[in-house]
């Protein structure tokens, strides 16, 4: 079994392509088709976060994402909440999530959706993330939410951006990191 990470796909959302002209028209079907190609049937799956935006919008939206995150490969599932993922946990289980968190800690490695920068622009949610991260002796930071935009190293964390964006709309693989 292998772990992969992924974040920031951002299914269904409509000003996505506004905001990020660099992301593909066809990002949806390049990410689902990187994804089963990196992903088998028997390994882990860690998403840091934001599977979808604006479902709300679209009829029928969130059966169309169950469609899509039932499809994906991976035995097991876990899903680091983002911003945008605001359904409940029943929901995402149902998508064939095994685990819904807020973030996640192994050993050294802490998974979060946010970079956990410390700036003007921090939010209260990241703040207290920040503490959570400082207080449990972690190195490194896997995150989405910045896209394809990479944090320097600030206050000793390494920090490993799991976007999509950032990573070709290509998972990536975790025994990198070990």
């Amino acid at each position: 079994m292998n772990i992969w990470l992924s974040g920031d796909a951002h299914f269904f959302h409509k000003k996505l392509l506004e905001y990020i002209p660099t992301r593909p028209e066809t990002y949806m079907e390049l990410i689902i088709k990187n994804h089963n190609e990196f992903v088998q049937k028997e390994d882990l799956w860690i998403c840091t976060g934001d599977l979808s935006a604006g479902l709300n919008k679209i009829e029928n939206g969130k059966e169309k994402l169950k469609k899509i995150l039932q499809f994906l490969n991976g035995k097991q599932k876990i899903l680091i909440r983002g911003n945008h993922d605001y359904f409940s946990d029943d929901f995402y289980k149902e998508c064939g999530f095994d685990l819904v968190v807020d973030f996640l800690q192994r050993k050294e490695d802490f998974f979060c959706h946010y970079a956990l920068e410390n700036n003007q622009w921090t939010n209260d949610i990241e703040k207290e993330y920040l503490r959570k991260f400082k207080n449990s002796g972690c190195k490194r930071l896997f995150h989405g939410h910045t896209h394809a935009r990479n944090v320097e190293i600030q206050d000793g964390i390494e920090r490993i951006n799991t976007c999509l964006d950032a990573n070709n709309y290509y998972p990536i693989a975790f025994k990198e990191y070990k």
